[in-house]
């Protein structure tokens, strides 16, 4: 080739990479949800220790239902139409009035805690959702490849 010139590419030639990553990329999805999981329970089991209620929103459940079982462990505040974290009254409502006023005190590690709960448990439903629509997804983009391939 000469300098600065770069070969054709299309679609079809990312098939064998593709499919290559057809059963390894499910299983990583699964293990990162796994992983994400028992970081999640660990917290969850030093908050509030006993035993967890069987059929948590982290149980699993039908497509989308887990997911929105976890969301609704978030505050509603997140999902107000006028939400926006850089206002004042929206800040002090997040934080509450003692962690907005020391963000260095333990009012402030507490309400660090609480958010990262709240992430964690939406993104451990994220992947579990994930993980459950990633073997169609390869399916798919296997099937958008062939006809690529018949339309060439």
């Amino acid at each position: 080739l000469a300098a600065g010139v770069l070969p054709e590419v299309s679609a079809a030639d990312f098939a064998p990479y593709l499919q290559s990553l057809r059963g390894s990329y499910p299983r990583f999805v699964a293990t990162a949800a796994e992983q994400a999981s028992a970081r999640l329970e660990g917290r969850e089991a030093r908050a509030a220790p006993g035993p967890r209620p069987a059929g948590g929103p982290l149980a699993g459940g039908t497509r989308g239902g887990a997911l929105m079982a976890a969301m609704a462990q978030v505050p509603g505040l997140y999902f107000e139409p006028d939400y926006e974290f850089r206002r004042r009254e929206t800040f002090s409502r997040v934080c509450g009035a003692a962690a907005a006023a020391q963000p260095e005190g333990p009012e402030a590690a507490a309400v660090q805690e609480r958010l990262s709960q709240d992430l964690d448990a939406v993104e451990v439903q994220l992947l579990r959702e994930i993980g459950a629509r990633s073997e169609s997804f390869f399916e798919a983009a296997d099937h958008i490849a062939d006809l690529i391939l018949n339309l060439t």
